[in-house]
């Protein structure tokens, strides 16, 4: 849908929805949660799921493919490194597309620590926060431009919008516990083969 000015009158300041701008992300932040998931899958895997962050919260298509891979190849209990993810994306013809394994070495090497992921991660989840307010104040002006008579509508929608934006923000991982049980027995037996 594209973009389109409104105005309140004739003699009014026209305001465009692209003041909002381009769509806020962290290139560096998003890196360095995969490096640290991929050279550290025992230690930092787990933290990242806690946190709740998800497919969508990476802005970068690569970077959501990579996210999706680990999670599939972590679910099946397979090893997480590059050959393994490498060939994960051959057997579905998406290495060329997201530039494996090149991207996959600069995901490992560009780590500084893992230590940090939390921090990487709240970064990765904020900008995603932003994004979806980023949406929802379009959704917002479109609104407004749309139905200029209707203030009651178009305000209970926009408490709707920024309602759902904060609920994704407040929520955790939805972790059964079937999943938190398994997920530990395995972390019990990677242990216990160390």
């Amino acid at each position: 849908m594209a973009k389109k000015p409104f105005t309140k009158n004739n003699n009014a300041p026209t305001i465009s929805t692209d003041i909002i701008g381009a769509p806020l992300y962290s290139s560096e932040a998003e890196k360095a949660v995969l490096g640290s998931m991929i050279s550290h899958p025992q230690e930092v895997n787990y933290k990242v799921m806690e946190v709740g962050i998800k497919r969508s919260d990476f802005f970068v298509p690569a970077h959501q493919e990579i996210f999706e891979a680990i999670l599939t190849l972590d679910a099946k209990s397979q090893p997480i490194d590059i050959p393994i993810l490498h060939q994960y994306f051959e057997d579905r013809k998406l290495a060329d597309i997201i530039g494996s394994p090149g991207i996959l070495a600069e995901l490992v090497a560009g780590v500084a620590t893992h230590l940090n992921t939390e921090s990487y991660v709240r970064i990765v989840k904020g900008k995603s926060v932003l994004r979806q307010l980023q949406s929802a104040c379009q959704s917002i002006a479109q609104d407004i431009a749309d139905r200029p008579d209707e203030v009651e509508s178009v305000l209970d929608l926009a408490e709707s919008y920024v309602f759902a934006v904060n609920s994704e923000a407040d929520t955790k991982a939805a972790v059964t516990i079937r999943d938190e049980i398994k997920r530990t027995l395995l972390q019990i037996e990677r242990y216990r083969k160390m």
